[in-house]
């Protein structure tokens, strides 16, 4: 747990704006640019899919976080079969009337994702969602507070003012250390960082890239410290 917290502590996140994504009735939005910044979705209302060429796809639910890694084309799509769209919640507050919105398709069953970009490195260093082989997804349906500060962010980049940037990127820090913590606590733990925690010949490796990214690292190097 100790590693984590040095590796989650020393994250630094650079986030780009967000849009709303409304996908409607047999279409479908696709994201063909790659880009060295992973692609976050969070889902607003509806339900529908993020499909991935190779990859697993993923179910788009209200309060689903889901990321990209960088450079994966990919698409959201409705679920043919999904309830009619509703509201997420009565107490939900209108999107922000600032932010870019995209629309495709039409009817009543669709998705409805906020969409935006965000490059998370260790002190400038690798990025931390570099050679995943598909997309993560966590729900924070059950995680109001962080609901909460979503809206916030949206809001805030909706409206720029002098700190924005800052906020967005400290918003998006605690978002993604929520999630990191409950993707490394599912059983699965796909993002390349964090899998080696629990080995400890790797993590004492790990260890001493974190206490030292400027170092030459070398292969041999490690070796030596990962050896019993």
């Amino acid at each position: 747990m100790i590693l984590l917290e040095k590796l989650l502590a020393g994250l630094e996140v650079t986030v780009r704006p967000f849009a709303v994504c409304d996908v409607r009735g047999t279409a479908h939005l696709a994201f063909l640019d790659p880009s060295e910044f992973a692609t976050v979705h969070y889902t607003l209302a509806g339900s529908g899919l993020v499909r991935v060429d190779g990859a697993p796809t993923v179910e788009a639910r209200p309060y689903s976080f889901i990321i990209v890694p960088p450079g994966m084309a990919h698409r959201i799509e409705p679920l043919t079969n999904g309830a009619p769209l509703e509201p997420v919640g009565a107490c939900t507050p209108p999107l922000p009337a600032g932010l870019e919105r995209h629309a495709v398709g039409s009817g009543d069953h669709g998705v409805i994702v906020a969409c935006g970009a965000v490059r998370v490195t260790y002190h400038a260093t690798c990025d931390l969602f570099d050679y995943l082989d598909g997309p993560i997804v966590e729900s924070f349906a059950d995680d109001a507070p962080i609901r909460a500060m979503i809206e916030a962010l949206l809001a805030e980049l909706a409206d720029p003012q002098a700190g924005t940037a800052a906020f967005a990127e400290a918003v998006m820090k605690q978002c993604l250390v929520v999630l990191l913590r409950r993707h490394c606590e599912g059983g699965e733990c796909r993002v390349a960082w964090l899998s080696e925690l629990e080995n400890p010949r790797l993590a004492a490796a790990l260890e001493a890239m974190l206490d030292a990214p400027e170092a030459p690292h070398t292969v041999e190097r490690l070796a030596t410290i990962a050896a019993p």
